[in-house]
């Protein structure tokens, strides 16, 4: 009988192992040369949130203004890139960081692994308040992950006081999404405490700096990919007096009548009637009587702006309104609402925070564009706010 034959297949073993080695070795090589990642400044990819590199290569430079939200991100259209524009040694161009439902927790991970880097920062942050009224909330929360990438880096490397570090363990722990994962809540548990358990220290540990290891090899990728997907463009140069924001405004009441032509709510026809209209009866009152503050994301918000003050940041936080039309047809109380924009308010006042107030703009129709994400008014609201900002 032949015995079998092995040496090809550990030859084209020893082949494959030898050129994934080559292949990451160029990775990084590229990587490291990055300089110019304007390309992906707008982009909106989970890769580009739950990694590091590329954001710390952006903050390598002061040109990039930083953005932390959510889908609004994903709703972004000319008005938005009214201001996504290098105006010159006076002009910026929005760096977004967020993707879908996430929330103030996810933010205070990605700032703390950022550490020394964000420091000092001028940065953008929008409050919506709907993530932080209970039944929206629960919804936004049952349908974004962490970054592993976030925590391991957090876990291990993060560079905060105890305490804090401790405070955001327990927060992470809460979300109840580590619990079929040993290695991660054994990890965080351990920073929770003040006596940490020495048997996860001696066990698990090591563990976790080589799953952190590959994490960083797969963040390093990812960033070639986005590169490679996302070359750089020249682009064009507006002057900062060339921006006419009454003309930017009419344009977007105009452009909001042309696409808000089948309903009352000033919703974007494509929305409403494919995901509304069909379901339409079901939505009346639907949040009557069940709806109250969500007291977990408001100490998440807490939490945030703790994050925020270590790191000396000095945020442009925007309170966005709700679709007041909308609101009212289902059934969420303008006394919920006011609630939450006051509860919220307080909260960044007591932080030692200013913000921009947009919620009276609950009924100014087209500044929404559906049941909550930001419209064509609203982005150009948005952007001058954000241009008054950055050139304080």
């Amino acid at each position: 009988m032949k015995q079998p034959k092995f040496g090809p297949l550990f030859l084209a073993g020893g082949l494959f192992v030898i050129f994934m080695i080559a292949f990451m070795v160029y990775v990084n090589g590229y990587v490291q040369k990055i300089t110019n990642i304007d390309s992906i400044a707008a982009t909106f990819d989970s890769r580009k949130y739950d990694g590091l590199l590329l954001e710390k290569k952006a903050l390598s430079t002061n040109k990039y203004l930083y953005l932390f939200d959510s889908s609004n991100l994903d709703h972004t259209d000319f008005y938005y890139h009214a201001s996504n524009i290098f105006r010159g040694e006076e002009g910026f161009i929005p760096y977004l960081v967020g993707e879908n439902s996430v929330t103030s927790i996810h933010h205070a991970l990605k700032i703390v692994d950022l550490g020394n880097s964000i420091r000092n920062r001028k940065i953008v942050f929008l409050v919506e308040p709907l993530y932080y009224i209970t039944k929206h909330a629960h919804s936004y929360r049952s349908t974004k992950d962490f970054s592993a990438l976030h925590v391991y880096q957090f876990i291990f490397k993060s560079k905060i006081d105890q305490r804090l570090k401790a405070k955001i363990a327990k927060t992470l722990l809460k979300t109840r999404e580590f619990e079929f994962d040993p290695i991660l809540t054994g990890l965080l548990s351990n920073l929770s405490k003040k006596h940490p358990n020495k048997m996860i220290h001696i066990l698990i540990e090591p563990l976790g700096h080589s799953i952190l290891d590959v994490l960083e090899q797969i963040d390093r990728f990812n960033a070639y990919q986005l590169m490679l997907e996302h070359h750089p463009e020249p682009t064009g140069i507006i002057h900062k007096d060339s921006l006419d924001w009454q003309r930017l405004m009419l344009q977007a009441q105009k452009d909001g009548e042309k696409a808000c032509r089948t309903n009352p709510f000033g919703i974007e026809d494509s929305s409403y009637n494919g995901h509304i209209k069909p379901e339409l009866n079901s939505f009346r009152n639907q949040s009557k009587n069940e709806i109250y503050l969500d007291h977990n994301q408001l100490n998440e918000l807490q939490l945030l702006l703790e994050v925020f003050k270590t790191y000396n940041l000095k945020p442009l936080i925007i309170i966005d309104p709700v679709n007041g039309f909308w609101s009212d047809y289902e059934g969420l109380s303008k006394k919920v609402r006011q609630q939450c924009y006051t509860q919220v308010k307080q909260i960044i006042h007591k932080a030692g925070f200013q913000y921009v107030d947009f919620s009276d703009h609950e009924y100014d129709k087209y500044f929404m564009r559906d049941t909550k994400h930001i419209g064509w008014k609203g982005w150009v609201y948005l952007d001058q706010a954000m241009d008054r900002f950055y050139h304080q």
